[in-house]
């Protein structure tokens, strides 16, 4: 067996252990996340009859394959996409446009003073003093905040971010299957997993960046077909993955993954080194770019040192495990803003939190359980508590829109969101299983989907590996399953046909 042939195998195998971990916590536990600045997690047992319903929703879509196969692709998805598209515009119409003071907030603000002439909040101490990353989305902010400072515009733009993510979603699906049933399944359970309905509302970079990110994958899967221009769809997938990291740092997964399976696949070795060093062009030169030019407007700061977010990662405060607790200002903060001796602080505190670690085996287990739970249960992945919320001083202009966004998650509709958010992610990961499974055998013919699937696992493993040590929200995650869509989409049209052959073979042995 090549040693490419192992490594993937291998890779295979992590992926489906993390699938097993995911499915079997996510049929145990739900996790709500409290509406307010606190953001406290708070760990429930799924109600009985969660089970029965979702069993319900996966026979439902088995059952429906034939029916799915008989409605082209492109009605159907024009039929959803038009709802959801309706359904957008309601939220984006009617929400009210008062942020909480948190990073989208201090980002629209510096790109407003940006437009002005105004660079001070690069200074030490600032927001781009402690967080300088985000330079790269505060320029894109501020072409849009130089015709309106109005964030009702900012909705505007974020809404066509995500219709985008939606029809590249469909296309990539397309490029990998032409089977009607399986494009149409994914249609439907993109639809269904909410959070990309009410993402709409979260004016932050995850957004866009995710759908460049999906552009890149979309150009991912292209350059395997094609010969003649495949050094242009090389240099497009590391271009436009590139600038997804540049808008949302924690996409370097993303670029990862994208050579792994570039480097694991039947490419030549020009090919690869192309590749690799087309990324590494594009991230050196829009790095060099952004610092020249802002660097000629006030003084760079290093910002906070990344080891910071690992030592908050492994703290605990309340209820919270893992998660934003003010570690990581305070630190910077209380070393008068030096990168290098909060630096060497983190390092420090780190080493203490590991020694504790050791010398309390079960209150690690216990912690790291909790963090896993805490992230990964979240059915809706805190994308209601990215909106505008009452408990931050926004008001709610309907009754639709105060029951989606109640400070309880007791709304009728933030409950039905919950539930088929749920139902919809379960479905994601325990197809992908089956998905995983068929690929570790080599039962799969199809080499668009074996790539599309091997990424997505690959992308999956290291978001949970990533979170599982940095410091942690479920809103940091939902893009892992997100992406897992079209192969789970794909493979559930795949095992609904395979158990139709199954029922007709027993048939003939009965007769």
């Amino acid at each position: 067996m090549k040693i490419k042939t192992i490594l993937m195998q291998t890779l295979n195998y992590f992926a489906t252990l993390v699938l097993l971990i995911i499915a079997s916590l996510s049929l145990v536990f739900n996790t709500f996340v409290t509406m307010d600045w606190h953001e406290i997690p708070i760990i429930s047992y799924n109600r009985i009859w969660l089970i029965p319903l979702f069993v319900c929703f996966l026979g439902m879509l088995i059952i429906a394959q034939p029916i799915l196969q008989k409605i082209p692709a492109q009605v159907f998805f024009a039929v959803f996409f038009l709802i959801f598209a309706l359904m957008g515009l309601y939220l984006i119409l009617n929400a009210d446009t008062k942020l909480s003071l948190s990073d989208p907030f201090f980002c629209i603000n510096a790109a407003n003073e940006f437009n002005h002439g105004n660079y001070m909040a690069m200074e030490k101490g600032q927001y781009l003093g402690v967080y300088p990353y985000q330079l790269f989305w505060v320029s894109l902010l501020r072409i849009p905040l130089a015709m309106s400072t109005s964030v009702r515009l900012i909705y505007i733009l974020n809404y066509i971010w995500v219709l985008l993510a939606f029809f590249l979603s469909y296309k990539i699906t397309t490029l990998i299957s032409k089977n009607n049933s399986s494009i149409n399944t994914v249609v439907f359970l993109y639809f269904c997993f909410l959070p990309n309905l009410y993402h709409n509302l979260f004016v932050y970079n995850n957004i866009p960046a995710y759908t460049i990110f999906l552009l890149a994958i979309y150009f991912f899967i292209k350059s395997f077909n094609i010969n003649k221009n495949k050094y242009l769809y090389y240099a497009l997938t590391m271009f436009t993955a590139v600038i997804a990291y540049f808008i949302k740092n924690n996409f370097s997964i993303g670029i990862i993954a994208l050579l792994i399976i570039y480097w694991l696949s039947s490419l030549n070795l020009k090919d690869k080194l192309v590749i690799t060093l087309t990324g590494i062009i594009c991230m050196l030169g829009i790095s060099l770019s952004i610092t020249t030019y802002y660097g000629s407007k006030a003084k760079l700061e290093s910002g906070m040192p990344k080891i910071a977010f690992v030592v908050m990662g492994t703290q605990q405060s309340g209820e919270k495990y893992g998660r934003f607790n003010g570690y990581t200002v305070a630190l910077l903060k209380q070393e008068n803003y030096s990168t290098m001796a909060s630096s060497q602080e983190a390092k420090k505190d780190l080493l203490k939190r590991i020694d504790y670690f050791k010398n309390h085996p079960q209150y690690t287990l216990n912690f790291f359980a909790k963090k896993v739970i805490t992230t990964w249960t979240d059915p809706l992945f805190q994308s209601i508590w990215d909106g505008p919320l009452e408990t931050n001083g926004a008001k709610y202009r309907t009754h639709i829109i105060a029951s989606i966004y109640s400070s309880d998650g007791k709304g009728i509709l933030a409950r039905i969101s919950t539930i088929l958010s749920k139902i919809t992610a379960l479905t994601v990961v325990l197809v992908s299983i089956y998905g995983a499974t068929k690929l570790r055998n080599g039962s799969l013919v199809n080499q668009n989907l074996m790539n599309y699937g091997n990424f997505a696992l690959v992308f999956l493993i290291g978001g949970f590996a990533f979170h599982f040590f940095w410091e942690t929200k479920s809103q940091y995650v939902w893009q892992y399953i997100d992406i897992l869509l079209p192969f789970s989409g794909i493979m559930l049209a795949n095992l609904s046909d395979n158990l139709r052959k199954l029922r007709k073979k027993y048939r003939k042995v009965e007769n």
